[in-house]
């Protein structure tokens, strides 16, 4: 098994990715875009834009890599995708559980984690908010806290998965 990130794998994250075929992130991002323009009633501040583009792109690409690992025993043995990295043994399980953890991680780092002021900006609005006041520091901390645990939930998981996955010699 190679670590995460080496000169071996790189190109068999991106294809897992779907690096190389952006019309899915597209066809999620036109509209995420749309509506954002919509709730601002015009261009949106810069930051809430990298925010959502951001997010759009890791958890596409997350959902990929959560599809060929769900799909790995059946797109070897069809023709349209068989040349995908897991069934070629480009990438192995535990590769693509490590990418589908940091990914899926990264995405929960950007809804949970955007900038306060961001954050203070959107709450009241009807739309998001539900027309509550200010979020409070009370509401951010908690925010937080949930993040680091779910972060902290999906390691686990993705850790016996592979633990699990090695011991049966699958990986």
């Amino acid at each position: 098994m190679t670590a995460l990130g080496s000169g071996r794998s790189l190109g068999g994250y991106a294809r897992l990715m779907r690096l190389d075929r952006p019309v899915g992130t597209l066809l999620l991002l036109w509209p995420t875009l749309a509506a954002l323009w919509m709730a601002a009633e015009g261009p949106p501040p810069p930051g809430i834009l990298a925010i959502f583009v951001a997010g759009t792109f890791l958890a596409r690409s997350a959902g990929c890599v959560a599809n060929d690992i769900a799909d790995r025993n059946f797109d070897g043995r069809v023709e349209r995708t068989r040349r995908r990295p897991l069934p070629q043994g480009e990438v192995s399980l535990a590769e693509a559980l490590a990418l589908f953890a940091l990914l899926g991680g990264a995405a929960l780092g950007v809804a949970l984690g955007g900038p306060r002021r961001y954050v203070d900006r959107l709450a009241p609005h009807p739309w998001i908010g539900g027309g509550r006041p200010q979020v409070g520091p009370n509401d951010i901390a908690a925010a937080r806290d949930l993040h680091g645990l779910a972060v902290a939930l999906m390691t686990l998981a993705v850790a016996v998965a592979c633990a699990v996955r090695l011991l049966q010699g699958d990986a």
